[in-house]
């Protein structure tokens, strides 16, 4: 008997990732998604996707829609991971008990800077890069300043 997994954003990077590798385990996979007319990527390969009431990223949607503001220069540095690393990794991890009650931290050899992925993104959805942005440090200290002035 196959054994059935159940995956969850699965029309996400990482998760439909995830489906494709379960799938070619031999299991039985039950992936859900927000919309199956997103779920282009896992679609065949026995893969049954079932609609569920999912988020798409902020991020996307404000690139896509136009309205993306940078907070900042863009150059913030963050840490990313190739997907395959990524399930590797997650994989080593469920198989190996002298990973249970640790924390490890799954990360590329260099760090990206984050307008990197912003032009990525408005790239494959063919709309123009974000070019706006606001200065950190004004943004950064006007909640405390709402704050402080709502107590007068």
């Amino acid at each position: 008997m196959r054994q059935r997994m159940l995956v969850t954003s699965a029309a996400g990077f990482a998760s439909s990732h995830r489906c494709h590798r379960l799938a070619d385990e031999d299991m039985k996979v039950r992936a859900l998604v927000r919309d199956r007319g997103t779920a282009i990527d896992i679609a065949g390969r026995g893969i049954e996707s079932v609609p569920g009431d999912l988020r798409i990223p902020k991020l996307v949607r404000a690139i896509n829609s136009g309205r993306f503001l940078m907070l900042g220069s863009g150059d913030v540095p963050y840490q990313m991971i190739y997907i395959d690393d990524l399930l590797n990794g997650i994989c080593l991890f469920g198989e190996s008990e002298n990973c249970v009650g640790r924390t490890y931290i799954l990360s590329n050899d260099s760090p990206v800077a984050l307008k990197r992925p912003v032009e990525m993104i408005a790239d494959r959805l063919d709309v123009p890069r974000p070019w706006s942005s606001l200065p950190f440090t004004p943004v950064y200290f006007c909640p405390s300043y709402v704050n402080w002035s709502a107590s007068y």
